[in-house]
């Protein structure tokens, strides 16, 4: 008997014979797993991607391909947005043109927080003598040029001092009254405490000239340094800052020249009147230059200023001088 198959005629025999074969081919493609021996688009892919043969037998398996394109679509997916808190904590704040004159430390507290500072020595310097020191706190743009002022040749050769610039991350203030609770930020003060007592075992230092000035950020850290050690610090220079006037009473042991424009948008000049004004019904010595129309930076002409560096190498600690110097502008 003969039958007609795919338009040939096939003997009953030959046909039974041809469809075993046909039967075992297919079962056999069913067992086989496409690999790269047997799938031109697996064997394609281990050509481009040799690294996705994750067991490296040189063959590439279907689940292989499929894990390493998974690993590659995970890779590509946007990630959070890396906070940049941690890596401010690392900016200079003394200015390009001054930075050369500072050595750049680092200090770690009890409780292991970190602050990076830069440190001037005075010219010359002499462990038999005994040097005054200045903290320079910067603002919140991360600089202070009251650190390029007092790096300069001239001023080093008439004011021999050692000079602090702490830098404080960009989530961290460096003080603020207990009474803003809302304020969640750090405060970076307390750490400088301790730079500063180590300095002063490292160094001949007089503990009877310690002086602290700042600009916005560091006009409150100024005011805060002073409320938080009230017997630290001879002299104050705070610049474009402001205060808690219910802690001027516990201040009146420095000397202080507050700074501020009258047109500063950024930090209300009612801040520094409150404090002048609380200073000085607390009987501390206080000086108040109030610029006219100037805005936010009050402290380019402040720290030009050669009567201000005069008047702060002057102060020592227990000479305070109280008098009833009235509101000075310019």
């Amino acid at each position: 008997m003969h039958y007609l198959l795919g338009g040939r005629v096939f003997r009953r025999d030959r046909l039974s014979l041809l469809g075993v074969g046909l039967l075992f081919c297919g079962l056999f493609a069913q067992a086989q797993e496409p690999t790269s021996e047997n799938d031109p688009r697996l064997q394609r892919g281990l050509e481009k991607f040799p690294e996705a043969d994750a067991n490296g037998d040189g063959v590439l398996t279907e689940k292989e391909a499929e894990a390493f394109q998974n690993a590659r679509r995970d890779k590509k997916k946007p990630t959070k947005k890396r906070s940049t808190k941690k890596r401010n904590q690392s900016r200079c704040p003394v200015p390009a043109q001054a930075v050369g004159s500072y050595e750049a430390r680092r200090w770690s507290d009890s409780k292991g927080q970190g602050l990076r500072y830069w440190l001037l020595q005075p010219a010359g310097y002499d462990s038999n003598r005994r040097y005054p020191l200045v903290l320079c706190l910067h603002g919140r743009g991360g600089k202070t040029e009251a650190s390029q002022v007092l790096a300069s040749k001239k001023f080093r050769q008439r004011y021999p001092a050692f000079v602090v610039v702490p830098a404080a991350s960009q989530d961290n203030r460096w003080a603020a009254p207990t009474s803003r609770t809302k304020d969640s930020r750090g405060s970076s003060i307390s750490v400088v405490f301790e730079i500063l007592t180590a300095l002063q075992k490292e160094f001949s230092i007089d503990a009877e000239r310690l002086y602290v000035t700042g600009q916005s950020m560091g006009g409150f850290g100024s005011f805060g340094a002073v409320a938080q050690r009230p017997e630290l610090f001879a002299a104050a220079a705070p610049i474009a800052g402001g205060w808690t006037p219910e802690d001027a009473q516990k201040m009146t042991k420095t000397a202080f020249w507050v700074f501020h424009g009258d047109a500063d948008p950024t930090v209300k000049v009612t801040n520094s009147r409150r404090m002048v004004e609380a200073l000085r019904a607390a009987g501390a010595s206080v000086r108040y230059t109030e610029y006219a129309h100037v805005k936010h930076n009050s402290w380019s002409r402040t720290y030009a200023s050669p009567e201000l560096w005069a008047w702060l190498f002057k102060q020592r600690k227990g000479a305070v001088q109280r008098t009833e110097n009235g509101q000075e502008k310019e």
